[in-house]
């Protein structure tokens, strides 16, 4: 029987009014968790320098069609 657990996280996203965003973020105890969703691998994905700069302290990773199961 597989082991299950449940995290709890705030959840977001994030856009600037220049249209810049961040797809889903977390934050667990005070720390940001960034996500970018791109179901294409190959699809070229990136963390806006504004979010890094207003939020320095955070983790980035691109979930796709590879690992979104792992993200699950």
């Amino acid at each position: 029987m597989p082991l299950h657990y449940k995290k709890y996280a705030n959840s977001y996203f994030w856009r600037t009014q220049d249209l810049q965003e961040v797809d889903y973020i977390e934050d667990t105890d005070g720390v940001l968790h960034a996500y970018e969703l791109k179901w294409n691998r190959n699809k070229k994905s990136y963390l806006t320098k504004t979010f890094s700069k207003a939020y320095p302290d955070h983790t980035f990773d691109i979930i796709n069609s590879e690992n979104y199961d792992d993200f699950l």
